[in-house]
């Protein structure tokens, strides 16, 4: 899932933005004053993903937060529940959403349940997240190195 913040876009039209490419104008998420969910945008980013479809979310519109939605690719079929500390979905319940970050520092929970439509191996499957900058305050390479070590110590080889 890509996601695109109101402070980033503006309020700026996209038709109005000379700089855009004719391919990035199909693709871009409509006007901040629409979004459900302001000041977040994600959706689902069928570039990325062949095949991708959100069931009741149609092109450029957010998937769902805060309720589980379902989702199938070409290699995956499941479903997926996105919650975010600092926004209130007006389709959760209030009590779940709330009793899941009391007294937690968490900002979001992403779970994600399905199957694989073809048998794939553990080693061709990535998780992760893509950040535009780079992260602040890392740790010192040698305590990276030390994880690194005893996280692949722990994995079946």
């Amino acid at each position: 899932f890509s996601e695109e913040c109101a402070n980033t876009i503006g309020s700026k039209s996209f038709n109005e933005d000379p700089t855009l490419k004719e391919n990035e104008l199909d693709n871009a998420p409509p006007s901040v004053g629409s979004w459900p969910y302001k000041p977040l945008f994600i959706h689902a980013d069928k570039k990325q993903c062949d095949g991708l479809v959100v069931a009741g979310v149609g092109p450029n519109e957010p998937v769902p937060l805060g309720e589980v939605f379902h989702f199938k690719s070409d290699l995956f079929e499941g479903k997926a529940l996105i919650r975010i500390r600092a926004n209130k979905s007006k389709n959760a319940p209030e009590n779940d959403q709330d009793a899941y970050f009391k007294d937690r520092k968490r900002l979001y929970q992403v779970v994600i349940q399905g199957k694989f439509k073809e048998k794939t191996p553990v080693a061709d499957i990535i998780t992760g997240r893509e950040y535009e900058k780079p992260l602040q305050k890392t740790p010192p390479k040698s305590i990276s190195r030390m994880l690194k070590k005893l996280i692949s110590s722990l994995l079946v080889q």
